[in-house]
């Protein structure tokens, strides 16, 4: 029996070995397995890192180009508008000299028209106050002055 036990013993202790090794190896092979999914992993995550990075520049870039954009659009929306002005105030400025030359022309045949020197000095102070906020015609008579025609003063 004592033969049998030795034999079962050593079977025992040889089926445990080889267990062992054989957990040993599905160890070593697990830790690969692990090690290479990092890898692996580390791989995938510097791929997306870069990806990022890559629409990170893309979004940027865009938004730099729109907002360029968008400036020169603003910038020849205004230079328009300030052409507009500028014609504009032009356009009036002319037809504000066009518009006092005309009163001159007929402030001129006013007075031409006026008969007595009483109607040309009614004529002068009127077209006068036409042409200014405030205006007077007044008379020389020795060391005094005299009121003739008042235009855009108070009582």
């Amino acid at each position: 029996m004592l033969f049998r036990s030795r034999s079962a013993e050593q079977r025992l202790a040889k089926v445990q070995h080889e267990s062992q090794a054989e957990v040993d190896r599905i160890r070593r092979d697990a830790h690969a397995a692990l090690a290479e999914s990092q890898r692996t992993l580390e791989a995938r995550v510097s791929e997306l890192r870069q990806e990022m990075d890559r629409v990170r520049k893309a979004a940027v870039s865009e938004a730099e180009e729109t907002v360029v954009t968008q400036l020169a659009t603003a910038a020849s929306n205004t230079e328009r508008r300030q052409a507009a002005a500028v014609e504009r105030a032009r356009t009036d400025a002319q037809q504000a000299a066009l518009a006092h030359a005309a009163r001159f022309a007929d402030a001129i045949r006013a007075l031409d028209e006026a008969r007595t020197l009483g109607d040309v000095l009614d004529t002068l102070g009127e077209c006068a106050g036409r042409e200014v906020d405030r205006a007077a015609v007044l008379l020389v008579k020795g060391d005094r002055l005299k009121g003739w025609r008042l235009a855009g003063f108070g009582a």
